[in-house]
């Protein structure tokens, strides 16, 4: 964003919730945790390719998943250490994030906890 933001096109067409995303191509990523996220800031992995076993980690909450290709995971970064195991094969994984310097140079409201909206129902 900071290369381009003369360029009000590029940030007009964006048109996704997150404003981070990250390719990462068969690759090991060890458990970590996102410093620079929020807690109520969920992260998106998605996986495709056709690999051997990956394993998710979530090491905050002791879970472990089969990441197979097709799976979309949603979690707070900033709350559960995460990582993916290594695996034979061809992967992609698309992570999508956040981050608070993005909204603020760009001047657009940094979001908190989503929550319940009753904005669609109408009073009889």
């Amino acid at each position: 964003v900071e290369d381009h933001m003369d360029n009000v096109t590029v940030l007009k067409s964006w048109s996704s919730v997150f404003n981070v995303l990250s390719i990462i191509s068969n690759q090991e990523t060890r458990v970590h945790g996102d410093c620079l996220s929020k807690a109520e800031w969920y992260n998106m992995l998605a996986s495709i390719g056709d690999y051997g076993e990956a394993i998710l980690e979530l090491t905050g909450a002791s879970f472990c998943f089969k990441f197979h290709s097709g799976t979309i995971a949603a979690f707070s970064a900033k709350l559960l250490n995460h990582g993916v195991s290594p695996c034979s094969g061809e992967r992609i994984c698309f992570a999508y994030y956040m981050r608070e310097y993005i909204h603020t140079i760009c001047r657009v409201k940094t979001p908190g906890w989503s929550g319940p909206s009753h904005d669609h129902v109408m009073q009889l």
